[in-house]
């Protein structure tokens, strides 16, 4: 009579709630929810804490509270319904159980499915954490991800800089390098071939370095190398002029120039580096192209 009592005005409190009732018809209906509270809390009533099924159940209620978006203020509003149904039982004049019985039934009832919900918010909050962390993750790769090459980008390459500004005694290289006739590619074919093109040029350099090196596209026609070891001039010479190789120049009938700026002695950040080897770059374009020149070396070296 108590569980009756109880979920007839339960139903009443959650069909005056538009709310209430969204989250009951969420993943059940009025009629289906009504007769599950009354076979829970007869149940509860009958067996008390200590029977397993109702512990389930108890848990149960909680974990579907979540489920349903059910806010934590709800259970006050659960709690005054409670004894408003025990008020009313008794107010019938009919038998109740004794009342110190049923607060302590109700809190057990009560604690099991918070509990239930607690984890239930755990729960969803990690796998929301994870969600975010993952979208994070995403999007700072795709913030320093050339989207048509998948190489990184010129933010990335900055990134790196910035984390080697102030450390003296440092060296390394950093390489700009140009497709030469790139433009008159993309007239002759069209742009689709020529991000074809770039993509092809850009899988080639970035199977062709180590591990250490970084390899970016910065912008149209334009890549870069970052060569962070000790390596002399005529070393990294010597290692541009396989990569070049290796790279489908002939096939695509284009070719490549490229200047390199010495960390230290030629800037110790993205836009000094940059500046330096753009010069010397520019130095190989005005003298016939398809080669490297270092920014201090007046010779310019042909790749064939």
């Amino acid at each position: 009579m108590v569980a009756d009592a109880f979920v007839e005005d339960l139903a009443h409190q959650i069909e005056s709630h538009p709310e209430f009732r969204a989250g009951v018809e969420r993943t059940s209906t009025l009629e289906r929810h009504h007769d599950l509270m009354v076979e829970h809390l007869n149940a509860l009533l009958r067996g008390g804490p200590r029977d397993e099924d109702t512990q389930v159940r108890s848990r149960r209620v909680g974990r579907v509270h979540i489920a349903n978006g059910v806010r934590p203020s709800w259970y006050v509003l659960l709690y005054n319904r409670w004894f408003a149904a025990l008020h009313k039982v008794e107010d019938a004049g009919l038998p109740l159980p004794p009342l110190e019985l049923l607060r302590r039934l109700w809190q057990w009832d009560l604690g099991m499915s918070l509990d239930a919900y607690h984890e239930g918010l755990l729960s969803r909050w990690d796998a929301e954490k994870g969600e975010l962390e993952e979208t994070v993750t995403t999007f700072r790769r795709l913030a320093s991800t050339d989207p048509l090459t998948g190489l990184a980008n010129r933010s990335a390459v900055e990134e790196v800089m910035r984390g080697l500004e102030g450390q003296y005694g440092r060296s390394g290289f950093f390489v700009l390098m140009d497709l030469d006739n790139f433009k008159s590619l993309n007239d002759r074919l069209g742009h689709p071939m020529g991000d074809r093109a770039l993509q092809v040029i850009g899988k080639a350099l970035a199977g062709s370095v180590r591990r250490s090196d970084v390899v970016a596209r910065i912008g149209g026609d334009e890549f870069c190398l970052w060569n962070p070891s000790g390596v002399d001039d005529e070393s990294l010479w010597e290692q541009l002029r396989r990569i070049v190789a290796g790279l489908p120049l002939r096939s695509l009938d284009i070719g490549v120039s490229a200047g390199a700026a010495r960390f230290g002695p030629d800037g110790q950040d993205f836009l000094s580096l940059y500046h330096a080897a753009d010069e010397a770059l520019y130095a190989v374009k005005r003298n016939g192209r398809g080669g490297l020149k270092l920014t201090r070396q007046d010779r310019i070296h042909h790749w064939d």
